[in-house]
Parts: C-alpha cells; structure tokens; sequence
C-alpha cells in the first residue's frame, strides 16, 4: 500500500521505512545480509526462526519474476514486485 500511495503522489520513497530486510534497486529488489539486531529480526521468536525468514524470502525473490516495463515509476514497479513476492509467499 505504501508504494502505491507514493507512486500516485511522490517522486521518491524512504527505504528505511520497509522493515523487511531488502535492497531497492532501478529495477529490481535484492536482499540484505541478514542482522541478528535488525527490525526484522526482531519479529521473530528466535534468530533462527529470523535466520530461516530471511532464507525464505531470499529464495523467494529468486523464484519470482517481474515485468516492470509498462510501469511509469520505480514506485510502481516495487508496489507490483512486493504483491508477487507475498502471494508467491502465501502460497
């Protein structure tokens, strides 16, 4: 929801603002190392429910493959490439 909302009325977005552990590319998202002290790890019961999270979605975004050509905005492309990634998730 907060990639459309700013893809509709901003230029630009903070990543800090995302707690899952990824890395925004033109184009793309990767992953970061995994930080036992991060937000995201910090969600989890343990550092190894954490370490195997970080594992999955890892896994995940090398699974999931994006179409980004028609899109206007970067924003608009992470707001798509986010609603893969958690369908792929729950699924």
């Amino acid at each position: 929801i907060y990639f459309k909302l700013i893809a509709d009325n901003s230029s630009y977005f903070i990543p800090g603002r995302i707690i899952l552990p990824f890395k925004f590319y033109q184009h793309g998202i990767g992953m970061k190392f995994f930080e036992e002290q991060s937000v995201f790890a910090s969600l989890f019961y343990s550092k190894e429910q954490a370490k195997k999270a970080h594992l999955f979605l890892d896994i995940t975004i090398s699974d999931v493959k994006f179409d980004t050509q028609n899109l206007k905005s970067y924003t608009e492309e992470y707001s798509l490439m986010l609603k893969k990634i958690a369908r792929e998730v729950l699924n």
